[in-house]
């Protein structure tokens, strides 16, 4: 993924959709400790209903520096 696809996805998260989450994962997988990526990784599965995303939240909880700002972003889709 590009510089300019992840900012894209911060600015607009309404284009996350199901080939997002290929590629927020490979994020993820090669930047762990990137917050912003994690919290889209998890906004990106509740918004497709998957299955992983109850696992990914857990894990992004971990990471985010500030629970409460992920606790908005995954209300916010709800």
């Amino acid at each position: 993924m590009n510089k300019e696809t992840f900012i894209n996805y911060i600015e607009n998260n309404h284009l996350l959709g199901n080939d997002s989450i290929v590629n927020l994962t490979e994020l993820v997988d090669e930047y762990p400790y990137c917050s912003s990526a994690h919290v889209l990784l998890s906004m990106n599965l509740l918004k497709e209903d998957h299955f992983r995303f109850d696992a990914e939240l857990k894990r992004t909880a971990v990471y985010a520096g500030d629970r409460s700002v992920l606790r908005k972003h995954i209300e916010q889709l709800r």
